[in-house]
Parts: structure tokens; sequence; C-alpha cells
């Protein structure tokens, strides 16, 4: 996934906030934890 992309969901998620979104928002933090 893109850098655009990545952004673009994240900001699509941030105008409905959801279970979903904050599911990807926990998802975003373990990636981020993880060295690359």
């Amino acid at each position: 996934m893109t850098i655009a992309a990545f952004i673009a969901a994240f900001l699509k998620i941030l105008s409905t906030p959801s279970l979903v979104g904050k599911l990807f928002m926990l998802l975003t933090k373990l990636l981020a934890g993880i060295p690359h």
C-alpha cells in the first residue's frame, strides 16, 4: 500500500468514526511498533 493510499484510507476512517476505525487505528499502532 502506498503512502497516498494509506493517508486516503486514514482520512476516510476519520470521517466515519466507528468500531472498524478504532480497529484500524489499533492496527496502525501495532504496525508502527514493528521495525521496518
